[in-house]
């Protein structure tokens, strides 16, 4: 009789435990299903639209082949008439092709003919562009505001004009300084940070390869 009423215990209990056991896993996947139903918290970041604090830019007169390329596309599109670009968009200029754009109250820039230029960041407190190829003349209406990147070599602009070239011939960037100043930093071939002021009326001449620069007066 003992053996039997021990027996009859384990078995009740061990058919409690199972049943608890699928009890748990059944919550489980309820708690799982309503899971997957809830919709997920939505994010302020987004492929197709910059972030709203960024600035917008106007592609203001345009002549000739002037590709564009937004924030989600691989390659770059050809574009007729003025429109909006901003943070993250491309621009481009075929042989015949110039385009002037304007941040208002900030600064305008007038890129001309085999000109690539990548607006990488367009908040209030910094813009940065960076330069691939070509000329472009760049006027920036604030002080310590308007960055441009080429290669290696940074510029930033307090308050003036200046014409930037990168020589896709020759290992070299050209800076004429029309008005203003500009500080120029870069990594030297030791790897370490040069900084330079450059004021107006001189030209900077940056070799990409040696990493070093030279100063003229602008002719």
């Amino acid at each position: 009789m003992v053996f039997l009423r021990k027996t009859a215990i384990f078995i009740f209990y061990f058919i409690l435990g199972f049943c608890l056991i699928l009890s748990f896993e059944k919550a489980n996947q309820i708690i799982g299903l309503q899971q997957l139903k809830s919709p997920l918290p939505s994010s302020p970041f987004s492929l197709n639209v910059a972030p709203g604090k960024s600035l917008r830019g106007t592609i203001a007169n345009l002549s000739g082949d002037v590709l564009w390329q937004s924030r989600i596309a691989t390659t770059p599109a050809a574009i007729k008439k003025p429109q909006q670009i901003q943070q993250g968009e491309d621009l481009v200029t075929k042989g015949n092709g110039q385009a002037n754009i304007v941040f208002s109250s900030v600064a305008n820039l007038l890129i001309y003919p085999k000109t690539e230029v990548n607006f990488i960041q367009t908040l209030p407190e910094n813009i940065l562009i960076e330069q691939k190829s070509g000329d472009a003349n760049y006027k920036a209406l604030k002080d310590n505001l308007l960055n441009i990147r080429s290669n290696s070599l940074l510029a930033k602009i307090n308050q003036g004009e200046i014409m930037f070239s990168v020589n896709e011939n020759q290992p070299q960037i050209t800076i004429d300084v029309k008005s203003g100043q500009i500080t120029v930093a870069y990594n030297d071939i030791n790897y370490l940070t040069q900084v330079m002021n450059i004021s107006s009326g001189n030209r900077l001449i940056f070799n990409t390869n040696s990493k070093r620069i030279s100063l003229a007066a602008i002719q």
